[in-house]
């Protein structure tokens, strides 16, 4: 994606989120970031029942 390429070009948001069909929110705010978003992953949360899950396992 060059968003930020057609940007710095000149071209308007509404046309930017024409091309990639993302909203032109989204587009504004991938054309004003420097530098790539890093995504990282959430730690797995603890489920309630693991605890009990012998118990239930049994029955």
């Amino acid at each position: 994606m060059s968003i930020r390429n057609d940007y710095l070009r000149g071209i308007l948001f509404n046309e930017i989120a024409r091309r990639y069909s993302i909203d032109r929110k989204t587009a504004r705010k991938y054309a004003k970031t420097v530098r790539k978003q890093v995504y990282t992953y959430k730690k797995p949360r603890h489920k309630i029942l693991e605890d009990y899950a012998d118990f239930i396992n049994e029955n």
